[in-house]
């Protein structure tokens, strides 16, 4: 059995160093332990869209892939930026507003470099629902309509008969703007113009 001992020193510097290896141990062993209680579900897939990707606004399928009999909820929540200000008419006021981020801060987020974490809040996007896979090999389908620029993040927790949540299995998506005829146009024409001029170097003009 391990034990963390203390010993009593004339040296300032040494109490220190003792408390700081303290705390790092405490501080690894916190990480630890929260990052076991959200661990992914091995038979739980997240099938589409794809994890962690950027699709165009729209409708889109959302689909999951259970491969063994168990319980799952499922959420799709709009992440947005809580921005706080102070009321114009009335400066002593707060007024609290929310704003849609972006497919960099989605990164930022997937990656855990986003600074401010404590700045975002969950929003339902639709309404959450229990589906029960009785089989080995089950897919859940569901068509996401009208889904808007954003970011979101689908969840998909695996519960226990009472209802308690085991595991979690999560993916960001970020949705953009639908492109327009005319950019579409655009962007062929500049793959085009592109494999053209490859062309004209590999077997000259």
């Amino acid at each position: 059995m391990n034990e963390i001992r203390f010993f009593s020193s004339d040296s300032s510097e040494k109490n220190k160093v003792s408390f700081a290896r303290i705390a790092l141990i405490l501080s690894i062993i916190f990480v630890m332990s929260f990052s076991s209680s959200f661990a992914a579900d091995k038979n739980v897939t997240i099938l589409s869209p794809l994890t962690d990707s950027t699709v165009e606004e729209g409708n889109l399928l959302l689909s999951i892939k259970i491969t063994e009999p168990k319980t799952v909820n499922i959420e799709v929540l709009e992440v947005k930026k809580q921005i706080v200000e102070k009321d114009k008419n009335s400066p002593q006021k707060d007024v609290v507003r929310t704003a849609k981020l972006k497919e960099e801060d989605m990164k930022k987020i997937v990656s855990g470099t986003y600074e401010k974490l404590d700045e975002l809040v969950y929003i339902e996007a639709i309404p959450s629902e229990e589906y029960v896979s009785k089989n080995t090999l089950s897919f859940y389908t569901k068509k996401l309509e009208k889904f808007n620029e954003g970011v979101y993040l689908i969840s998909v927790k695996t519960v226990n008969d009472q209802g308690k949540v085991l595991e979690t299995t999560k993916s960001y998506i970020s949705v953009s703007p639908k492109k327009t005829e005319e950019a579409i146009f655009e962007e062929k024409k500049s793959t085009g113009d592109f494999f053209q001029n490859l062309l004209k170097t590999i077997f000259g003009a």
